[in-house]
């Protein structure tokens, strides 16, 4: 088979990193023949993955970023306060949804 198989893109656990990697404009570029064919097969490279990848960099870079600021610089505590909220709601949008979470763990209404 080439080594062409499919990479679960949705498990935590499959090491995706070794398999593509990811652009910052939200292409995929595969690296070995499994990344190649599970990008292929499973169409990857749609224009509306593609750009909810790059979506997520972005907030990921900006989480990041506030992290940063946020341990290392003085910051009044109205700008301190300003810049948590921020970075929480970051948080919150890169959590998967519920349904991608392990069976056990829903919220009750």
């Amino acid at each position: 088979m080439n080594g062409q198989r499919f990479i679960d893109p949705c498990s935590p656990t499959d090491d995706h990193n070794h398999h593509w990697r990811t652009l910052s404009n939200g292409d995929l570029e595969p690296l070995t023949p499994a990344g190649e064919y599970t990008i292929e097969q499973l169409k990857l490279w749609r224009p509306f993955l593609q750009h909810h990848r790059a979506k997520t960099l972005l907030l990921q870079e900006e989480a990041r970023m506030l992290e940063d600021r946020l341990t290392t610089k003085r910051l009044s505590t109205p700008r301190r306060s300003l810049l948590e909220t921020r970075l929480r709601d970051i948080t919150q949008r890169l959590e998967p949804p519920i349904f991608d979470r392990p069976r056990g763990t829903e919220h009750p209404d």
